[in-house]
């Protein structure tokens, strides 16, 4: 009996006052706080599975915050006042190309990850109906990088305005649409044929000559079932371009 309580003490539950042992089990109804006044961790985790593990039956399983609330005044300066970091793979050098970021104040939550092409920083799920990361504020979400918002699904982008008075996409710069181009209608004829996957004859496409041939117009733009026709209202006699966007 002894020998076995030397391997590995029996887990009891601890009363006010008590300390933490290791692999014990503990029961309380109060607040366990833990202060330091190290600039390193004041709590430190290692595990095989989880670093940290936080459950609530109704609360918040896992709360982290700053109470520091002066204004950042360079991003070029050093400081993590965040709620929280969380980082997958090596942070590198702060401030660094590719690293995390040098100053992270002001953030609730900031995530980085390089590990891969498909490393994410921070990652959001929900089921079908529900919605994997919301943001509010004056930008509810921004975005910077070669992409500043990258979205895939069903639908890509979701853009909605509080009313019809007001704006639900602002583009400030150039706008490329995957399934808008240029083609020509040639010499002698006066129709062109554009395949593109997806066309129904519900679609509504738009076409705009870009050639100038004084008597020639867009007589009408039929879809179809994977295809679109672009009618001139004459045979041309020269090569005359088009510009078309498909809208739906």
């Amino acid at each position: 009996m002894m020998a076995s309580r030397l391997v590995k003490p029996d887990s009891a539950s601890a009363t006010a006052g008590d300390p933490v042992l290791v692999d014990g089990a503990h029961t309380g109804a109060g607040t366990t706080s833990i202060s330091s006044t190290t600039v390193d961790a004041a709590v430190a985790a290692d595990g095989a599975g989880f670093g940290v593990k936080g459950s609530s039956v109704d609360g918040t399983g896992v709360r982290g915050a700053s109470s520091d609330d002066v204004p950042v005044a360079a991003f070029n300066v050093a400081g993590n006042r965040s709620g929280v970091i969380g980082v997958a793979g090596d942070p590198g050098t702060p401030g660094n190309a590719d690293a995390i970021a040098l100053n992270t104040g002001e953030t609730g939550v900031y995530g980085f990850a390089a590990i891969s092409p498909n490393s994410v920083g921070v990652w959001g799920d929900s089921d079908s109906s529900g919605t994997g990361v919301v943001g509010s504020g004056g930008y509810g979400v921004f975005g910077a990088g070669y992409y500043g918002v990258y979205g895939i699904g069903q639908v890509g982008v979701q853009a909605s305005a509080g009313s019809t008075s007001q704006i639900a996409l602002n583009v400030t710069g150039k706008a490329k649409f995957s399934r808008s181009g240029r083609t020509y209608v040639a010499t002698g004829t006066y129709v062109r044929r554009i395949n593109m996957t997806g066309v129904t004859t519900a679609s509504y496409v738009i076409a705009t000559l870009q050639t100038r041939r004084i008597g020639v117009y867009v007589h009408a733009v039929v879809p179809a079932a994977g295809y679109f026709l672009i009618y001139l209202n004459k045979a041309v006699t020269a090569n005359t371009w088009v510009g078309y966007l498909v809208i739906n």
